[in-house]
């Protein structure tokens, strides 16, 4: 009978440590994960959202929300993809081209324009253009494809959060 009355203490006193051990583990441990996953869940969630506005941006080159001759019209369009952003590097590029590209529309492109054409060209679709408009063009090529570099980038960042 005392073996029997040891055995069975031994298995409560297991059982209760089993239980504290098990609620200690789920208190700290398995909390720590969940918010940890709930976190990452919420960091994509939100990337998706803001990546999605600014990338919309840069992919018609301002217009959507009118921010092409507006660099804080922009930067406010950009500000929350810039603080989820944790790639430095990527944050100055997109800095980078907000000021040219707001620089060159507010500036240099009516600089352009103020030029008269001497000489005309026929693109391939048959329209024709003037030099100033050809020029102007080229700049406006050279920068849609930064800003779909700038996209491709963004997009990346998401699939690796």
């Amino acid at each position: 009978m005392e073996i029997t009355a040891a055995l069975v203490g031994t298995v409560i006193g297991s059982a209760t440590f089993g239980a504290i051990v098990g609620k200690f583990l789920d208190a700290f441990l398995i909390s720590k994960i969940n918010q940890n996953i709930e976190k990452s869940k919420w960091l994509r969630e939100m990337k998706l959202i803001e990546f999605s506005k600014l990338s919309q941006e840069l992919s018609s080159m301002g217009f959507d929300n009118e921010t092409m001759e507006d660099e804080y019209k922009f930067y406010s369009v950009a500000s929350k993809s810039l603080l989820l952003l944790d790639d430095e590097t990527l944050k100055k590029e997109i800095q980078d081209f907000i000021k040219e590209f707001t620089t060159f529309i507010k500036y240099d492109y009516p600089k352009i324009m103020e030029h008269d054409n001497k000489t005309h060209n026929t693109l391939g679709n048959g329209a024709v253009v003037g030099e100033k408009e050809a020029a102007a063009g080229k700049v406006l090529l050279e920068y849609q494809s930064k800003a779909f570099k700038i996209i491709n980038k963004l997009n990346k960042n998401l699939a690796n959060t």
